[in-house]
């Protein structure tokens, strides 16, 4: 299986790391219903190994064992990455997976702290994706060690410098249908430049490892990108009433001069 469209689903049961090797996460909790559809909307759950899970240790931010990873489910019908990453805010993400017929989602943070914030801050303000309100919000543990590739510079947005002007999305996309389960999530040419963006820093390093050594890309640099989601949370789209989400965001996008330095977020360091 291959790359795919924005709404791509995998064959696997478990929502987490899909692009990694890492330890499986139903080793470190029960699943419960929380998958399950509820008129009421879209749910965010966490499945501990004990009870006090929901602490997070302030030294496991970027620990194998840390609460990073939240997931959503009885998402609004035709919910996309795109529709995902555009709500999400506050930290830098380490993967996305979506089963788009169950009707869930995981999103994993870097860092472990940062997915705690933008809990406490949703369960304050709410969050909106595709119009619908997420209306329970937990964490679960993640054992996937790939967040320590971030400290070196790792992202799950590649950018291709001096691209061929020539090149499109779709031949994009064709490059890259080799590689298991990576989800082009969109690729935008802006100044002579390709910004590719992707569901998993695992897929994109594998990604950029496999473009550098393609003759087309011979004469570009490839890179990791900024991760728009890495912007603090006062960026977090305004739910209107009316309009879509994905219109809202668009304000707070990395193109619209939200930040003084987009690429000051790759800047990371273990505190």
């Amino acid at each position: 299986m291959g790359v795919s469209s924005d709404t791509h689903e995998v064959d696997s049961d478990a929502p987490a790391s899909p692009c990694s090797t890492a330890t499986s996460n139903r080793a470190r909790g029960q699943w419960t219903d929380a998958g399950k559809e509820n008129d009421d909307g879209p749910h965010l759950r966490i499945f501990p190994p004990d009870t006090n899970a929901r602490v997070i240790p302030q030294q496991a931010h970027l620990g194998r064992d840390a609460p990073r990873t939240l997931l959503l489910s009885n998402l609004a019908e035709g919910t996309s990455h795109a529709d995902i990453t555009s709500a999400v805010r506050g930290g830098q993400l380490l993967e996305v997976f979506m089963r788009p017929r169950a009707k869930y989602a995981s999103v994993s943070f870097v860092h472990a702290q940062d997915a705690g914030a933008f809990y406490e801050y949703v369960r304050r303000h709410g969050l909106y994706i595709s119009q619908k309100r997420v209306r329970d919000w937990e964490l679960y543990w993640s054992a996937d060690h790939f967040a320590q590739k971030v400290k070196f510079g790792a992202s799950r947005n590649l950018v291709i410098r001096r691209c061929d002007p020539q090149l499109n999305e779709d031949e994009i996309r064709q490059d890259l249908e080799h590689i298991h389960k990576l989800v082009v999530i969109r690729a935008e040419f802006i100044s002579g430049n390709c910004h590719v963006s992707t569901n998993s820093v695992f897929c994109a390093s594998f990604a950029r490892t496999c473009m550098m050594s393609r003759r087309k890309f011979k004469g570009s640099r490839i890179e990791y990108d900024v991760d728009e989601c890495a912007q603090t949370l006062d960026r977090m789209p305004k739910h209107t009433r009316g309009l879509s989400t994905n219109a809202t965001v668009l304000k707070t996008l990395p193109g619209a001069n939200t930040m003084p330095n987009r690429f000051q977020l790759l800047g990371l360091d273990d505190e």
